[in-house]
């Protein structure tokens, strides 16, 4: 990436891809976790909401936590760290092992956004992304002695070739 680059991503402002921090946080996890939860994106530390560019210190040490942090987001995520001047660029590449977490909560990115997920919102994610299917989830309503009508098992037994020794 270069300097043009920033720039050009710096005067675009924070969106759905994009997350300015002014300076170093723990709650990079939270960000990255949002960006690993939906489409990818980019932190760039050392420049404020309001596009300023304040600079970070490009150490060691940073780059340390910032790796340790984004180990703890579960499952870990994979991220990419480069420095263009004095703006250190976090990039979380799109993801493959979704739902991800930071510190027990889920969240996604929603335009300039870090939003947690509600109960609710993380099982309609779960079927969203495809690791839930409606035809593998329990039905608890269900009653094998009031909903199968022994007609319409007879016409399935028959079909699928289950033997007739074999019960409901």
């Amino acid at each position: 990436m270069t300097t043009d680059n920033i720039k050009e991503i710096i005067a675009q402002g924070e969106g759905n891809s994009v997350e300015f921090k002014r300076s170093f946080t723990s709650d990079l996890g939270r960000e990255m976790c949002a960006f690993a939860n939906s489409s990818g994106g980019k932190i760039l530390l050392g420049v404020s909401d309001s596009r300023e560019i304040v600079g970070i210190s490009d150490t060691n040490r940073i780059r340390s936590q910032i790796q340790s942090i984004a180990r703890s987001v579960e499952p870990p995520v994979g991220i990419e760290i480069e420095c263009i001047d004095s703006i250190m660029c976090i990039s979380v590449p799109s993801q493959t092992k979704k739902p991800y977490s930071f510190r027990g909560k889920f969240y996604v990115r929603e335009g300039a956004n870090s939003q947690r997920l509600s109960r609710d919102e993380l099982g309609e994610f779960y079927f969203r992304e495809g690791i839930l299917h409606f035809d593998a989830a329990i039905c608890q309503r269900f009653d094998l002695d009031l909903d199968l009508d022994q007609d319409q098992w007879s016409m399935f037994k028959n079909r699928a070739k289950i033997p007739s020794y074999m019960k409901p």
